[in-house]
């Protein structure tokens, strides 16, 4: 192909490829129509095509610094990582959390199976030995869980003001991120650490609540645990499942090195244990106000509960899959180098 015929067929796609990257770079990605994202990938990949034939064939000086000075602006309009801006902020909850979650549906099932399996032991041996109780919860525990109470909210919590309650829920939150963070971090011990603390919170869950149940009393048990618990438990499994990730990453490292599989393993994990924390923050205020509340019922308490989790596996089931989609379109043509640079 002469180079007349070649700048006749394809100048006026660089043109096009020029105006699209600039409006994305000027509006962002994120507002583009998904057909426009499927021809920026689709025309980035000819541009590099078309460099390398300017490059060998042509070898046509002026034509290739044109092409790899357009295939690099395409390139860090696709790739470029996104500035930290509140927009990003929301970006990432709404739709990039999400999304992570499903993506590893299978650590975060595991860690949930662990959190469950705890729970069953302790209660099964609580159950048929009484003193297993004293064996699996901390002492500080045994004279509000060992035995029965006649009124367990108000043993628990007493009557809390609203400071007192803001107090409350701000300790609690420090807290659940203190051990959401830590089955996340214990990911480096090979994920020991992670499936230790699973098996163990949920053991010291299912210790108590046996106590509970045979002293007839599980229903007001539950209703202190439930309002919280339901979205609570499930960001512990979510950011223990990042922790799973590290630690496999180091049991099986495959074909890259154990400092490299762990990097890797990372960036995967990284924004599974970061999104937990703003919905730690929603299920510390329920802690905080709902839950030792005497004025809500216990019914009311379960329900809400029930409405927080639903709402939460709501989120994680259907938040940003318009993005894949968005994504997938943008990407599926898209080589990972710059072709010439």
């Amino acid at each position: 192909m002469d180079l007349e015929l070649f700048l006749s067929r394809r100048q006026g796609a660089w043109k096009r490829l020029e105006e699209d990257v600039a409006r994305a770079e000027r509006d962002g990605m994120d507002v583009l129509p998904v057909e426009d994202l499927r021809r920026i990938g689709t025309s980035y990949r000819q541009a590099c095509s078309d460099l390398t034939y300017a490059r060998t064939v042509l070898q046509n000086a002026e034509i290739s610094d044109y092409l790899n000075t357009l295939v690099g602006q395409a390139y860090a309009a696709i790739y470029r990582k996104s500035r930290l801006s509140w927009r990003g902020v929301a970006e990432f909850l709404l739709k990039g959390y999400p999304a992570a979650v499903r993506k590893h549906w299978r650590p975060v099932a595991f860690a949930w199976g662990l959190l469950i399996a705890g729970f069953a032991l302790a209660f099964a041996a609580v159950s048929s030995d009484r003193e297993a109780f004293r064996a699996i919860v901390p002492a500080e525990y045994h004279a509000l869980y060992g035995r029965p109470q006649e009124d367990l909210r108000a043993a628990r919590f007493g009557s809390v003001s609203a400071d007192q309650a803001a107090d409350f829920s701000s300790r609690i939150y420090v807290n659940n991120i203190k051990v959401s963070l830590g089955a996340f971090a214990m990911g480096g011990t090979f994920g020991v650490g992670t499936v230790l603390m699973l098996l163990y919170n949920g053991a010291l869950l299912g210790a108590i609540a046996s106590n509970f149940h045979r002293w007839g009393q599980g229903y007001e048990f539950w209703s202190l645990i439930v309002p919280h618990g339901a979205v609570e438990l499930s960001c512990i499994a979510v950011a223990a499942a990042a922790g799973l990730m590290l630690g496999w990453s180091l049991i099986r490292p495959g074909r890259l090195r154990r400092g490299e599989a762990f990097a890797e393993a990372g960036r995967e994990a990284v924004p599974l244990a970061l999104g937990t924390a703003p919905v730690l923050f929603l299920s510390g205020l329920v802690e905080g106000f709902v839950t030792p509340s005497a004025t809500v019922t216990p019914g009311l308490k379960m329900a809400v509960g029930a409405a927080t989790g639903v709402l939460y596996w709501a989120w994680i089931a259907w938040g940003g899959r318009g993005a894949a989609a968005r994504d997938a379109a943008l990407l599926e043509d898209a080589p990972a180098s710059k072709g010439g640079r």
